[in-house]
């Protein structure tokens, strides 16, 4: 289902991943949602992808498409009930937000507002490729991108998700597509789909509103195509050198661009690329 056991590598010693400190101008709009209502830090990417899968594959799709789970599509519908079923309640993030009804309306709101958001987003990038602009749904890649920014800060763990997620049955990951649009969304969701979706909460919830008028110079600076720019920049790096990668290899090179592992080092990424 993408979510391979390593076969071929024995790890005894998982190395210690150390995230360089950064900073973006821009990171106050977004601390608050990233500390007090981010559910999704409390579970590991893969039991959150473990989640996903079980929830929105049927028997039938997990047989046809069991080296292809990132392409199901999840409606909006879906998505909601998935986060009051399978987030909210939850053992692991219930025992953080038990009898506070306020901080699970903000966070279901706030998430509703993300799927319509990446919704429109996938119409663009899908526009920006040449492909089909009009959906409903949304891809599961979206998600689990969305998984990688969020969930717990186990980065050998997120390194180890997204090679096996996106790698071919000889365990080998090669340049493509859908690496590029799994690291858009990764960049785009902790800057412009964040800031977007906090606008859109203001209009309910008071404690939230921006100003409008720096609400559009944060989201100028970064834009859908600055996102996929800075995708397509990283994995060209990525296969500079080979066409494709085994496990060690890409732990190398990925750990290299650690700042794809901090919500701060993507914005400060997209805002200094803005200046360029």
């Amino acid at each position: 289902m993408g979510n391979k056991p390593i076969s071929k590598y024995n790890i005894d010693f998982i190395p210690e991943v150390i995230i360089k400190k950064y900073s973006s101008k821009y990171d106050k709009e977004f601390t608050k949602f990233e500390t007090e209502y981010n559910f999704f830090q409390y579970l590991d990417i893969k039991d959150f992808q473990q989640l996903l899968y079980n929830f929105t594959c049927t028997e039938q799709e997990k047989i046809e498409k069991r080296n292809k789970e990132y392409n199901f599509e999840v409606s909006e519908t879906m998505f909601s009930v998935f986060v009051s079923k399978k987030i909210i309640n939850h053992f692991l993030i219930y025992p953080h937000i038990a009898n506070d009804e306020k901080k699970i309306n903000v966070v279901k709101a706030f998430l509703n507002n993300v799927f319509t958001i990446l919704r429109k987003n996938t119409s663009q990038y899908n526009k920006l490729n040449g492909k089909k602009t009009e959906n409903k749904t949304i891809k599961k890649l979206c998600l689990l991108s969305y998984g990688f920014v969020f969930c717990k800060e186990d980065h050998f763990n997120k390194i180890q998700f997204l090679f096996y997620l996106l790698s071919d049955e000889d365990e080998m990951l090669k340049f493509s597509d859908d690496l590029i649009e799994f690291l858009f969304f990764v960049f785009l969701i902790p800057s412009n789909v964040l800031i977007f979706s906090i606008y859109s909460l203001g209009k309910e919830f008071e404690e939230f509103a921006i100003e409008d008028e720096y609400f559009a110079e944060i989201y100028n600076a970064c834009e859908l195509k600055d996102a996929k720019f800075l995708a397509k920049k990283v994995v060209e790096e990525l296969f500079k050198e080979k066409s494709q990668l085994d496990f060690d290899d890409f732990y190398k090179k990925i750990i290299l661009e650690d700042w794809v592992f901090s919500t701060h080092g993507i914005r400060k990424k997209l805002e200094d690329n803005n200046q360029d």
